[in-house]
């Protein structure tokens, strides 16, 4: 048995239950598992967060609890059901850019050709905002996720995909793969119709049992499931080719030749300075403000760009300038001096002289908060 079997809850719960789980009430118990797992919490913590004794939870887990199962199962699916609605929230509102077309591109070649698709671009670059809109769009035919921890094991991510599918999820790793396989296939409808397409950030954590359901997937001839791998130029690199830290032996060969759709950018290159101007101008017109870049400004942020974090750098920046201007009671000019003496908000030093503030010497609307108590 491998260490992640041996520590993980799922796997042992599924061994101890017993007859007296129904199939309903096996999901409820399966979601608190995870939650326990994810967030470390014990059954003293759960016991406490929702008002059951940890005995009563550990023997629900177990299967051996010959009580009122509703009771208690009931009380942890309302707490599962509010915690998931207050992690789930809107996807940050999307701006078109040059490197957003061409990941969407890879992700409408990928459903037409049909093919596996590739993107790899440098952090900072507008990668997840770009996929996950793809995601919003495309839904219910097609789903973004976020791989990591969450959903980098075989069985994390067919109970990821049950839920995005609408597949009911259940614990025998075999029956749910052939339930989801038969979803998929009423997507694909005999090839009258698009693939499902699923689109996968933070690739590079998937293990390998999970890349080759994935592939596995996408080879059904009944489903012909399309498929987007993405992360960051440097850990892709190891993913595919085996070639730094994060490889894998060999790499991945198989996805490799499957891969017909890419969006490859090479960590030296550069932001396109309209991209930069456009999430700049972007991010000061949803304050309200309808200032315009200046060329000093613009020279500023292309700089900044430039620097690791990328497009990530522009908006904290132009936020910073928000903000403090706010504070200080003043209208912000987003200029090039604006941009830079907020860069210690940001944990940068001033690149430029400042002999005065920009934002002007006026107490800040904190302080003055402050002298009036």
């Amino acid at each position: 048995m491998n260490n992640h079997r041996r520590h993980d809850p799922l796997y042992e719960m599924s061994i101890r239950q017993g007859s007296h789980i129904t199939q309903q009430q096996e999901v409820i118990l399966e979601r608190l598992a995870r939650v326990q797992w994810k967030d470390g919490l014990s059954d003293k913590k759960m016991g406490g967060i929702i008002g059951i004794s940890p005995a009563t939870i550990s023997l629900l887990k177990s299967g051996s609890y010959r009580g009122d199962h509703d009771k208690y199962l009931g009380l942890l699916k309302q707490w599962l059901d509010e915690r998931e609605k207050g992690e789930k929230k809107p996807h940050a509102l999307y701006i078109p850019t040059t490197i957003g077309e061409n990941i969407r591109m890879v992700c409408t070649m990928a459903v037409q050709k049909p093919c596996i698709g590739i993107v790899k671009t440098p952090s900072g670059w507008g990668k997840t905002a770009a996929l996950q809109e793809v995601g919003k769009q495309i839904s219910p035919r097609g789903c973004y996720i976020q791989a990591g921890e969450a959903s980098a094991y075989k069985r994390d991510m067919l109970y990821t995909l049950c839920q995005a599918i609408g597949v009911p999820y259940v614990s025998a790793t075999a029956r749910v793969y052939s339930e989801l396989g038969k979803k998929l296939a009423e997507f694909y409808g005999g090839g009258s119709a698009n693939p499902y397409l699923i689109i996968i950030d933070e690739a590079t954590t998937l293990k390998h049992a999970t890349i080759n359901m994935l592939r596995n997937l996408h080879d059904d001839v009944n489903c012909r499931t399309a498929i987007v791998f993405a992360d960051t130029v440097s850990r892709l690199d190891g993913f595919l080719y085996g070639c730094n830290s994060q490889a894998i032996a060999g790499g991945n060969e198989q996805l490799r030749s499957r891969g017909n759709a890419q969006c490859v950018v090479d960590a030296t290159q550069t932001l396109p300075e309209k991209d930069i101007v456009t999430i700049a101008q972007s991010s000061i017109k949803i304050t309200g403000a309808r200032k315009k870049l200046n060329a000093g400004a613009v020279k500023y942020l292309v700089n900044l760009a430039a620097k690791p974090g990328a497009l990530r750098n522009v908006v904290s920046r132009v936020e910073n300038v928000t903000f403090y201007a706010k504070e200080k009671n003043v209208t912000a000019e987003y200029n090039a001096a604006q941009l830079d003496y907020v860069g210690i908000l940001s944990g940068d030093s001033w690149t430029m002289k400042h002999t005065k503030s920009p934002f002007g010497n006026a107490a800040t609307a904190t302080q003055k908060s402050l002298r009036a108590r």
